[in-house]
This record gives C-alpha cells, sequence and structure tokens, in this order.
C-alpha cells in the first residue's frame, strides 16, 4: 500500500502575516519557544520591505529579519510555515494556537 504524501499549500504573505499575529506561540525550527512580537511596515538599508519576528529569552531579546519580496508566497504544511529569513536561510515556523491555518 501506497502513502499519499500531501503537497505543501501556500498562502499570501499578507494572510501569513494575518496567521502570525493571531498565535499564541511559535516553535521556531522545532527547537525554541517564542511568544513573538511581529514588526510590520519596516525597510532595510536597501529601501527593501521587510518584517521581523523578536522574542525575548531573560534578558536577551533576539530577531529575525525577513524581506517581503522573498516571502510574498509563504509555504506551509499542517501547522508550520517556510520563510525565507534575511541570510536567504529557511525558517519553520510552528503556530501554536486554536485557528486552523
Amino acid at each position: 500500500m501506497h502513502r499519499m504524501i500531501k503537497p505543501m499549500s501556500s498562502m499570501e504573505l499578507e494572510d501569513a502575516l494575518d496567521v502570525l499575529d493571531n498565535c499564541s506561540a511559535l516553535i521556531l525550527d522545532d527547537d525554541i519557544l517564542m511568544y513573538p512580537r511581529i514588526i510590520k511596515d519596516l525597510k532595510n538599508g536597501d529601501d527593501q520591505k521587510i518584517f521581523c519576528l523578536q522574542w525575548a529569552e531573560g534578558q536577551d531579546t533576539f530577531e529575525i529579519v525577513f524581506v517581503e519580496e522573498d516571502n510574498q508566497s509563504v509555504g506551509y504544511s499542517g501547522s508550520t510555515m517556510f520563510l525565507i529569513d534575511d541570510n536567504d536561510q529557511e525558517v519553520h515556523l510552528t503556530l501554536l494556537t486554536e485557528k486552523p491555518i
């Protein structure tokens, strides 16, 4: 018997940001549990539109920056989103929320 593998789905960036805004917490790359703050409508030194995820661990604050142009279509599978950060690395964000994507 063959198992069907569900292909990855995608959504528009604006919809993905709405989903991220409404989640309770995220798990970053199956490793870090975070309660992020999403900062939108920023520009970097190259005048590209960017958005950031920020979170704190103790006294330290961390940030991941994403260029909007690289994430116009956001892939997802189940409750995990796949975004490209400003270093061209794929970031996996697993949403902890009661709302389905």
